[in-house]
């Protein structure tokens, strides 16, 4: 049977106005308040059920637009992929040519300073200038030996440390770990 909005609200607020007085100094009252700390489990549980149901046609709705948009938008990246590779490759074989032509420039310099002439003749490249669009230097790396990164720059795998930890419990023998224990209350609803 599905709770009402406001039938869940009612009872979680009646519920919830006895916090306040719950005190713990024997089994019984130990027995009352684990009572009431179930039944807050319990609507606890049907309040996620109920708002899960609401978001439910949204979310997948939200998915379905997600792919449609990843749909729509993939030939447009493939596209402007493609069109920015053959704009750096054309931008490389342009400064290699300028390289060349100032190497052979450098080497005519000299032969004429050599024959007493002092002609430096230079070559610059001048880019086209393209409307919206500009040429980025971003740098990157890669590893090629991970045994001379400084410690500084490695990440401790907390994820495998702690399922190593939750398989072992206290046996665990990381060096550099302490397992610790720490005690939490669970709660099933009625």
């Amino acid at each position: 049977m599905e709770i009402t909005e406001t039938e869940l609200q009612t009872q979680t607020n009646n519920l919830l106005d006895t916090v306040p007085f719950i005190t713990i100094k024997n089994d019984s009252e130990l027995e009352e308040a684990n009572g009431i700390l179930r039944k807050i489990a319990t609507l606890r549980k049907a309040a996620k059920a109920h708002f899960e149901s609401l978001k439910k046609p949204f979310n997948e709705a939200m998915a379905n637009l997600r792919t449609k948009e990843k749909e729509f938008l993939q030939p447009m990246e493939q596209g402007e992929f493609a069109i920015k590779k053959l704009i750096v490759q054309y931008n490389a074989q342009r400064e290699k040519a300028l390289k060349e032509e100032q190497t052979k420039l450098a080497q005519l310099s000299k032969q004429l300073e050599e024959q007493g002439m002092s002609v430096l003749p230079t070559v610059t490249l001048e880019k086209p200038k393209l409307q919206g669009t500009s040429e980025r230097t971003r740098y990157s790396f890669e590893i090629v030996d991970v045994n001379l990164i400084p410690r500084e720059y490695l990440v401790v795998d907390t994820a495998a440390i702690g399922r190593v930890v939750r398989a072992l419990k206290d046996k665990t023998n990381i060096p550099g770990i302490k397992v610790k224990v720490v005690k939490d209350i669970v709660t099933r609803g009625l």
